[in-house]
C-alpha cells in the first residue's frame, strides 16, 4: 500500500508542477506583465489616467505608422492568454462607448472588406516602409457594437476591395463586437501587421507566425517579450543637438573629406565669386554629397500643415512633414499645376531619422548613410505617384508614370532638378570638388528631385 501510495504521489508531482506553471504563467495577478490588471483599471475609470493614452494621427519618433486610435495599448504582440496562443497584434482601449473612438488608418493603402465581415477591414500595402518591395497587409478589427451592427465607415460598405486610403483617414469607430452577437468584449481596436503569402493575399491573421512585431513600425516597444510593466508610449522626441553660431556663416558641425592628421577641418571655403547662392542655409557640399553632418543645420523649417490649402492636398503624411522655408513659395507653385496624382512622401528628415532608415533598410546600398542626405537640408523631396501606389525606388516604375514625366517636363521652371539623373553635373554646378562619400544608384531615385532656386535650375541641362 505505501509503495502504491508513493508512486502516486511521484507520478502526480509533475501534474502539480503544470498546474502551477499554468497558474503563474497565465491566471496569477501579475503575469502578462500585470497588463490584465491595468486594462481592468483602465475600464473602471480611464480619465484618472490619461497619462497612459496614445492618441490616434499621432507619429511617434523613427516610427513608419500613425498611432491608429485613441486610448490605452492594454495588450501587446506577443501575450498569452492561454496555453498555446500568443496574441497577433496589439488592443487599443479607447475606454469609451463602442461608436465613439475613432480609428484612423495606420499608412496608406488599399483597403478591403469581404462581404462577411461586420467589424473589419484590411488594408494592403504594396511596399513595407522598413522593407521596401515586401508587400504587407494592416489588419483593423472589433468595429462593431455587441450585436454586429458595423460601426465602419459608411464608405467602406461590406465588400469594398482595393480601395485606396491615405494615413490618417476615417475607417470606424472602436467597438465591441467579438464574433458572437451578445457576447461583447472589451471596447477597443485590435490591430495587427499581417503577412503576404507571396502570391498578392493576406496570410491567416489568427497565427503569429503570419504576423509581424509593430514595434518598429509604430516607434513603440509592443513586443510582450520586452516589454514588461511599462505603460506602452511614444518615447520622448530627441532634441537635436543646437548649432554653433558660427553655423550661420561657416557650416563647422560638418566634417571635411580630407580631415588633418590632428582634427576634421571646416569646409574649404570658396571664392564669393565662384560660390553659386544656394537657399535656407545649405552648404553647397551637401548637396553635393562631399561632407557629413555632425549636428543639425540651423534651418527655418516650415510645418506643411502651415501651407495653402490647395498646396497641402499634395502631402502624405502632412501633420508631420517639415520643409526648408526657402523653397515653400516655388513649391507650392508647382503643386497647384502638378497632376493630382503627385504626392509628396518625404521632405526634411533628421539625422536620427536617417540613422533609423539606414539601419532597417533592407538595402543600404540606396539610402544615403546619416549625415550625408539631401534630405538633411529640407530641399529634397521624395515624390511618388498614385499611378503606380505610390512606390519608388529601384523597380518601382515611379519614372514610367504620367506625374514623373510632368516634374521632367516642368519641374525646373520652378526651381527644381533630379540630382540623381546627373550627379556630375550638379557637383560643376555647385562648384563642389572634394571626393563623393557615397555612391548613389540613379536608377533607384527617379522619385527624388532638389531644391536649388529658379536662377540656379535654369543652367541645369536634363
Amino acid at each position: 500500500m505505501k509503495k502504491r501510495l508513493g508512486l502516486l504521489l511521484l507520478l502526480s508531482l509533475p501534474v502539480a508542477a503544470l498546474a502551477g506553471w499554468v497558474f503563474l504563467r497565465y491566471l496569477a495577478p501579475g503575469a502578462n506583465g500585470g497588463r490584465d490588471a491595468r486594462v481592468l483599471t483602465w475600464l473602471r475609470d480611464p480619465q484618472a489616467h490619461p497619462d497612459w493614452a496614445v492618441q490616434a494621427g499621432q507619429r511617434c519618433p523613427q516610427a513608419a505608422f500613425l498611432i491608429p486610435s485613441d486610448g490605452y495599448i492594454g495588450y501587446l504582440w506577443g501575450d498569452s492568454f492561454r496555453p498555446g496562443h500568443h496574441h497577433q497584434g496589439i488592443d487599443i482601449f479607447g475606454g469609451t462607448q463602442p461608436g465613439q473612438t475613432p480609428v484612423l488608418a495606420a499608412y496608406d493603402g488599399y483597403l478591403t472588406r469581404l462581404p462577411d465581415w461586420k467589424s473589419s477591414v484590411i488594408i494592403r500595402i504594396p511596399s513595407d516602409p522598413l522593407q521596401p518591395g515586401r508587400q504587407i497587409w494592416l489588419y483593423y478589427t472589433h468595429m462593431a457594437d455587441p450585436d454586429g451592427n458595423s460601426l465602419i465607415a459608411a464608405d467602406f460598405p461590406a465588400g469594398t476591395s482595393e480601395r485606396f486610403v491615405s494615413a490618417g483617414s476615417l475607417l470606424g469607430y472602436q467597438g465591441n463586437y467579438s464574433g458572437t452577437p451578445g457576447a461583447p468584449v472589451g471596447v477597443h481596436l485590435h490591430f495587427s501587421i499581417v503577412r503576404d503569402d507571396g502570391e498578392g493575399h493576406f496570410l491567416n491573421e489568427l497565427q503569429i507566425a503570419n504576423t509581424l512585431d509593430p514595434s518598429p513600425y509604430l516607434g513603440i516597444e509592443l513586443n510582450a517579450a520586452h516589454q514588461t510593466a511599462e505603460i506602452p508610449l511614444c518615447p520622448p522626441a530627441t532634441a537635436p543637438t543646437p548649432a554653433p553660431a558660427s553655423l550661420q556663416r561657416l557650416p563647422t558641425p560638418i566634417t571635411s573629406t580630407q580631415p588633418t592628421a590632428s582634427a576634421p577641418t571646416a569646409i574649404p571655403q570658396l571664392p564669393s565669386t565662384t560660390s553659386p547662392a544656394l537657399p535656407g542655409n545649405v552648404p553647397a557640399c551637401l548637396l553635393g554629397g562631399a561632407c557629413r553632418l555632425q549636428a543639425e543645420l540651423p534651418l527655418d523649417l516650415q510645418p506643411a500643415s502651415e501651407l495653402p490649402t490647395d498646396c497641402q492636398t499634395h502631402f502624405l503624411y502632412l501633420p508631420e512633414t517639415q520643409l526648408n522655408r526657402a523653397m515653400s513659395a516655388d513649391l507650392c507653385a508647382l503643386l497647384n499645376q502638378a497632376p493630382a496624382e503627385l504626392k509628396i512622401r518625404t521632405i526634411y528628415r533628421s539625422l536620427d531619422e536617417q540613422r533609423y532608415i539606414y539601419k532597417t533598410s533592407s538595402s543600404p546600398n540606396t539610402v544615403a548613410e546619416p549625415g550625408t542626405s539631401q534630405h538633411h537640408s529640407g530641399l529634397a523631396i521624395d515624390f511618388c505617384s498614385l499611378e503606380n501606389d505610390c512606390r519608388i525606388g529601384l523597380g518601382s516604375g515611379f519614372e514610367d508614370t504620367a506625374a514623373a514625366a510632368w516634374l521632367r517636363a516642368h519641374a525646373a521652371a520652378y526651381g527644381f532638378i533630379e540630382p540623381y539623373a546627373d550627379f556630375e553635373q550638379l557637383r560643376r554646378l555647385l562648384n563642389v570638388q572634394e571626393s563623393v562619400l557615397q555612391t548613389v544608384t540613379p536608377a533607384a531615385e527617379h522619385h527624388h528631385w532638389l531644391y536649388l532656386g529658379p536662377a540656379l535650375s535654369a543652367r541645369w541641362q536634363p
